[in-house]
């Protein structure tokens, strides 16, 4: 698949600081290519400037069908696995050409960025 290993940069803002960069990595999904049914999707996140990876913070991932304008109906499960990996556990209603929205924020800083898996 195309997506795998592709980098991704969101700018995230902290109340105080300079906003930050943020890498989102889509590392792995299965099935692979995604079909309508359960979908398992693996992100990487880390920071730009060090490459250090985030970690504590609360990640939320929205599929959505921009060319039908609809989501799905339950929210994903999203899991930390540890050193920057977040697992998002979830059904494709149908198949074709999905986004995911991810929503970050630990604590010191939050953003969001959009994957694109067909």
């Amino acid at each position: 698949m195309a997506y795998i290993g592709s980098m991704f940069t969101l700018l995230l803002f902290a109340c105080s600081s300079e906003p930050a960069e943020l890498d989102v990595m889509l590392h792995t999904i299965d099935p692979d290519p995604p079909v309508a049914g359960d979908v398992v999707a693996t992100l990487h996140l880390s920071w730009a400037d060090d490459g250090e990876p985030v970690t504590d913070a609360e990640v939320h991932v929205t599929p959505w069908m921009t060319a039908h304008g609809h989501g799905i109906d339950t929210p994903p499960e999203v899991a930390e696995l540890g050193d920057g990996q977040y697992e998002a556990d979830f059904a494709f209603s149908m198949p074709g050409t999905w986004e995911l929205q991810v929503d970050v924020d630990d604590g010191a800083g939050q953003g969001s960025v959009e994957v694109e898996v067909e």
